[in-house]
C-alpha cells in the first residue's frame, strides 16, 4: 500500500495526492487520524521549523529539511557554515560579550554589523558610537567587512537544483541570463555541489561580485515565492508541486 503524501503548511494544498493537515500550535492538537497519517508517511512536506527536527528524529524525511530551515533563520549558523565550508566570502567574525571590545582593532570602518537572527541587522556601521550601540543591542554581534560589489546576484535552489537567477540589488531583481564568463564564473558553477553537500534543499543564496572574484554573502534565506522568466512567471510552490507529481521529490 503506497505511503500517504503529507504536508503541514498549506503551500501545496492544491497538489493532487498531497494531504495538507495545516499548522497547529502543537502535535497534540492533531486528531488521532491525522497523527496516524503523520506516523505512516515517509516524507512530510513543509513541516515548518516547529516540527521538522522532531519528524527527522523519528526517521522521516522532510522538505524542507530542518537544517535548511535553521540556515534561513540564523546568521550565527550561516557565519559558521561559511567558515567551515571554505567558500570564498567576506571576512566575518562572531563576537560574544567582552570580545566585542576588539572589533575596532580587527576591522576598519565602515563595517557591517548583524545580530544572531536573520531579521537582526544594524546595517553599515560608520564609527565607534554606532558600533557601541550595535554591540549593546546584540549578543553575539556578527561583524563582516564592508565591500562594494560590482554586481549582486540571488540564486534560487529547489531540491538542490538552481532554478532561477536574479541580478541587481534587493527590491530590483529581475530574471537574468547566466553570468558571463569571468574570474568568478567557476565559483558559480560549484554552488550546486556546495548546496547539495550541505543538504540545503530549498534556499536562496546571494553572491557578490567584485572586479575579480565572486563571494558568498549574507543571504542563505527563504527563496522568493515567484519570479519572472522569458517564458512567464514561475511560482515556487507550484514548481515544487510539479516535482512531487513527477516523483522527483
Amino acid at each position: 500500500m503506497p505511503k500517504p503524501l503529507i504536508a503541514i503548511a498549506p503551500f501545496i494544498e492544491s497538489c493532487p495526492g498531497v494531504i495538507t493537515l495545516g499548522v497547529r500550535p502543537a502535535l497534540c492538537d492533531y486528531s488521532t487520524e491525522e497523527k496516524r497519517l503523520i506516523n505512516s508517511a515517509d516524507r512530510i512536506f513543509f513541516p515548518t521549523p516547529r516540527f521538522a527536527k522532531i519528524f527527522e528524529a523519528a526517521g522521516k524525511q522532510t522538505f524542507p529539511n530542518s537544517f535548511t530551515y535553521q540556515m534561513r533563520r540564523s546568521r550565527v549558523l550561516e557565519a559558521t557554515f561559511l567558515q567551515y565550508s571554505g567558500c570564498p566570502h567576506p571576512r566575518t567574525r562572531l563576537y560574544f560579550g567582552r570580545q566585542k571590545a576588539s572589533i575596532a582593532s580587527d576591522f576598519r570602518f565602515p563595517l557591517i554589523a548583524m545580530g544572531p537572527n536573520r531579521s537582526d541587522s544594524a546595517g553599515v556601521i560608520q564609527n565607534s558610537n554606532q558600533l557601541a550601540d550595535a554591540a549593546a543591542k546584540y549578543n553575539p554581534l556578527i561583524v563582516r567587512e564592508f565591500i562594494e560589489y560590482r554586481e549582486r546576484m540571488l540564486l534560487v535552489f529547489v531540491n538542490y537544483e538552481c532554478v532561477a537567477k536574479f541580478s541587481g540589488l534587493p527590491g530590483g531583481r529581475d530574471f537574468s541570463s547566466p553570468v558571463t564568463q569571468s574570474a568568478a564564473y567557476s565559483f558559480l558553477t560549484q554552488l550546486p555541489d556546495i548546496v547539495r553537500s550541505f543538504n540545503l534543499c530549498d534556499i536562496g543564496v546571494e553572491l557578490g561580485y567584485t572586479k575579480d572574484r565572486g563571494l558568498l554573502i549574507d543571504s542563505f534565506a527563504r527563496p522568493p515565492l515567484s519570479w519572472k522568466t522569458p517564458e512567464g512567471a514561475v511560482n515556487r510552490h507550484q514548481y515544487i508541486s510539479g516535482l512531487i507529481q513527477k516523483g522527483e521529490l
